[in-house]
């Protein structure tokens, strides 16, 4: 594991997410539910909420729960649903087909996400000049990098709701500030592409060009040919970064229920391309869906010669039945990390080392391909460590 990952898993330690909920004494399919819950309003495919909420959502939610409090961000997330939806409503194939194409610029998006992460500094610790200059360095990142495709996504689906085809190409000439206009014309409410009265492809000017001047505790920043201003003190500005940061939780939520809606029909007509993803945004879905079910991740190693996972219980559950559940936890080792071999150790609540399951990746290819993952619980190995403490 290397220095990035091991900041991911750390700051996922940190946050402990589901702890308090299994310190209450609920059990996994409790959690289950609780997630569900968070989505299914905005969700128009129930059946493949449930089945996906867990493995490949839980991330998510911890998102979902952080804006769901946020009145503004909670209409951006809708106003995003309608687009797709009208989109799909109108050409269901090509909408599918441009949700497939667009797909690596989302991927994209989240890699410059996470270098953004990495290079984050304490801003509260930052003297006024520097606090200026760093927030402005982080709403431009987050803006042209991060949250510029999905405002270009939402663009093609609003020309594929007015019956054009346009490709991924024709979409990507436009500017910003053309797309921002698009958008706030079709938009039910137009406020949601504003921010303190400024729109966000302005923010992200003002940034590039560090249209900015500071004066004692005043933050001065300049916008369309510096014909005009806003003037913030340093806790305004710091309120831009976080509704800069609503703003692309909103529409990574938004996107990412429209996708699991249409995963299904996306399989069956073959049309989920090869994406490179980071190794941090592979760790922290993986982190956070064994937390959902009560585990965390203590420890782990990922090389060539073997991809291991140590997960402790944070459940109040009877350990002999929990540790076997661990077993099927080289299912996602094997899918994330390939490896020679595959490693996970349960630990119970207090600790102790309970049980290790390893597997080959001869076995967990040959369950793959026979389309039989009960063949890892049959063949891999299995040893009670407890007993050799």
């Amino acid at each position: 594991m290397d220095k990035r990952e091991k900041q991911v898993l750390d700051h996922i330690r940190d946050m402990k997410p589901f702890e308090e909920l299994y310190a209450e004494g609920i059990a996994p399919v409790d959690v289950k539910d609780i997630l569900f819950s968070l989505f299914a309003p905005y969700s128009e495919n129930h059946e493949a909420l449930r089945r996906y909420v867990v493995e490949y959502m839980a991330v998510d939610s911890m998102t979902m729960a952080s804006i769901r409090g946020n009145y503004w961000a909670i209409q951006l997330l809708e106003e995003s649903l309608r687009i797709y939806r009208l989109a799909i409503g109108n050409d269901s194939n090509f909408s599918l087909l441009t949700l497939s194409n667009r797909l690596v610029y989302e991927n994209e998006a989240m890699a410059v996400f996470w270098s953004q992460y990495h290079l984050c500094h304490e801003l509260d610790k930052l003297h006024i000049d520097e606090f200026a200059h760093e927030s402005l360095r982080l709403i431009g990142t987050l803006i042209e990098g991060v949250i510029k495709p999905y405002l270009y996504g939402l663009a093609h689906y609003v020309h594929i709701a007015k019956g054009a085809r346009p490709t991924v190409q024709n979409i990507e000439r436009l500017t910003l500030g053309n797309v921002v206009e698009m958008l706030i014309h079709f938009a039910n409410a137009p406020g949601h592409y504003y921010i303190r009265g400024v729109r966000i492809n302005q923010w992200r000017n003002i940034a590039q060009h560090l249209a900015v001047r500071v004066h004692k505790d005043v933050v001065t920043c300049y916008y369309q040919n510096g014909h005009k201003q806003i003037q913030l003190n340093r806790d305004e500005l710091l309120g831009v970064v976080i509704d800069i940061n609503n703003i692309l939780k909103a529409l990574k939520v938004g996107h990412t229920i429209f996708f699991f809606d249409h995963l299904d029909k996306m399989r069956e007509n073959k049309m989920l391309p090869q994406l490179d993803l980071r190794s941090e945004a592979l760790l922290i879905n993986l982190t956070t869906a064994l937390a959902s079910q009560g585990f965390r991740i203590v420890d782990a190693c990922f090389t060539e010669k073997q991809s291991m996972l140590v997960v402790q219980d944070f459940s109040r559950m009877d350990p002999a039945s929990r540790r076997l559940h661990t077993t099927q936890f080289l299912i996602p080792l094997y899918l994330n990390y390939p490896s020679a071999k595959f490693v996970v150790e349960y630990r119970e609540c207090d600790g102790t080392p309970s049980l290790r399951t390893s597997a080959s990746r001869t076995l967990m290819e040959k369950a793959r391909e026979s389309e039989d993952w009960n063949l890892v619980a049959r063949e891999a190995k299995i040893e009670d460590i407890k007993d050799m403490q």
